[in-house]
């Protein structure tokens, strides 16, 4: 369970599969394989089609339990391969992989990752990522109550059962679930809501200043590099995704596409 996040640039394998059809057939790729790989950890060896697992799905009359087994997931994802090579080089991508303009940020969230989001936003108030943090944040209203509600739910969404809080020494404060709320709370973000969050967040220099950000709005290769020089390898897991997701925010701001978030 996570966030699936997309950078919408059209492309000949959107236009085959669907934006949808792609982000579920890796799905199914990626749960064949961490099947497969348990599996054979644990010495079976038996053939792909003989290794199932029980699923839930949901019917119109309710949800059922079904068996599945790897090699039919498998069957089904290699409807990837005949368009993966349109992929080669792709501007959208946010790993240098077949379909990486798509991306994954996995539940729960833990205490640490919320902690790292908020270090990643501007220390100076008075930085051009300063002010306008402060600004949009009295004028957007993104009040954390997106986040609540996950956070209401037990442990399924959020390790923590209260937000990360981080306060300035004027006494500005915003809290992880305020953060969460402005970047997967809102449906799919607008370019510029990427270009405004790379901002925040340090995919874009907190101290570019105003008339660097507008330049920068207009120099596309410029501002993809700053998203391509973002750290997606963290041995971490959970921050690795939430860098990737950082990285796509940047490229789709670079792109001046939106960004599909489906959480």
């Amino acid at each position: 369970m996570g966030v699936d996040y997309v950078v919408d640039l059209e492309c000949s394998p959107k236009e085959a599969l669907g934006v949808q059809g792609i982000v579920d057939l890796l799905k199914a790729r990626s749960r064949a394989e961490y099947v497969r790989d348990m599996m054979r950890a644990g010495g079976d060896t038996r053939p792909l089609a003989e290794l199932t697992f029980e699923t839930m799905v949901l019917r119109p009359d309710g949800p059922q339990r079904e068996t599945v087994s790897v090699q039919s997931l498998f069957q089904r994802a290699a409807a990837l391969d005949e368009h993966a090579a349109a992929c080669e080089g792709c501007e959208a991508r946010c790993r240098p992989q077949a379909f990486g303009c798509v991306g994954y940020v996995s539940y729960p969230v833990r205490s640490s990752s919320e902690a790292w989001l908020l270090d990643q936003l501007p220390v100076d108030l008075d930085s051009a990522a300063g002010t306008l943090l402060t600004s949009a944040f009295a004028d957007f209203g993104w009040d954390g109550s997106f986040t609540r509600h996950l956070r209401a739910q037990g442990d399924t969404f959020f390790e923590a059962h209260e937000a990360t809080p981080r306060r300035w020494g004027d006494g500005f404060t915003l809290s992880s679930d305020q953060i969460w709320h402005m970047l997967f709370g809102l449906g799919h973000l607008a370019p510029a809501h990427s270009m405004m969050c790379s901002l925040f967040m340090g995919v874009v220099p907190h101290h570019i200043g105003a008339e660097g950000l507008a330049q920068l709005s207009q120099d596309t290769a410029r501002l993809g590099g700053h998203a391509l020089r973002y750290d997606v390898e963290h041995e971490d897991h959970q921050l690795a995704e939430l860098a990737r997701f950082f990285r796509a925010m940047g490229l789709a701001a670079a792109l001046n596409v939106s960004l599909l978030i489906d959480g």
